[in-house]
């Protein structure tokens, strides 16, 4: 594993604003994944954790538990070229988080203040929650901002494949007080009883934009959203925008649920 520093314009991309000095981590290997996330943790600094394309096969939920003022960025598809980790391709399937059908892919907690959160470029793919599992809200990807967080949210450019929970919330589950972006993302045979592709509960303002949800399933006839759910939004405003869902499972549910605050 590899820990240098990252040019300030592409820090700037990645995180904005990021104010402390970074700790940046080229990993390529699912221990130096769960390495880098661990140290990432009360660190005190801005960390990016750049995956080298590959499978990572884990063998337990990945995790990161962030102090207030520190911001995480971590982004896939990166190669050793002229250097460790710098150049990253564009492609999302490129870096794979595999959940391998027995557990939930990753969980990233904001404490009490500013972290802004990135999660862009990769594949999450066949994660699992599980009923008695309360420490998540996504088989996939969840991100939780406890309530007097005030940073930002962005997942951006992200394959959510084969994920699947017991509970609402198959693929991506966001429960935040601030802003979150949603943009550029795909979600494709994911399965929840509701919300296969995106629990948001969110107090912010949020953005979903360019996304496209097919072939996710609804196991249950409850009303509610097969695709995308927002709830628990008191003063909160949405744009939704260019999203395409479509051939979606839906027993009684519609592609898109709203509660009556938001």
């Amino acid at each position: 594993m590899n820990t240098r520093k990252l040019p300030s314009m592409l820090l700037g991309l990645l995180l904005t604003p990021a104010v402390l000095p970074a700790a940046t981590y080229c990993v390529g290997t699912r221990a130096e994944l769960e390495s880098a996330l661990a140290q990432s943790s009360g660190d005190g600094v801005d960390d990016l954790i750049l995956l080298k394309a590959g499978a990572y096969a884990l063998t337990t939920t990945l995790r990161a538990n962030l102090l207030a003022g520190e911001n995480l960025g971590l982004s896939g598809g990166w190669q050793n070229a002229f250097g460790p980790c710098a150049l990253q391709g564009l492609d999302a399937s490129a870096s794979v988080l595999d959940g391998q059908g027995q557990r939930p892919v990753l969980s990233i907690e904001g404490s009490g203040g500013t972290n802004d959160i990135v999660v862009s470029n990769l594949t999450i793919a066949n994660g699992l929650r599980t009923a008695g599992d309360n420490s998540v809200r996504a088989g996939g990807l969840t991100v939780y901002a406890q309530p007097n967080h005030t940073g930002s949210i962005l997942v951006e450019r992200v394959r959510f494949l084969g994920n699947s929970a017991a509970m609402p919330g198959a693929a991506l589950a966001i429960v935040s007080r601030n802003d979150f972006v949603v943009r550029n993302n795909l979600f494709f045979g994911n399965s929840a009883p509701a919300a296969t592709g995106m629990l948001l509960e969110a107090a912010g303002n949020g953005h979903v934009v360019n996304n496209t949800l097919r072939g996710n399933t609804a196991t249950s006839p409850a009303t509610s959203s097969v695709s995308i759910a927002f709830v628990y939004a008191p003063a909160s405003q949405y744009l939704l925008s260019n999203n395409l869902m479509w051939a979606n499972v839906v027993p009684g549910q519609d592609d898109l649920f709203a509660t009556s605050q938001t």
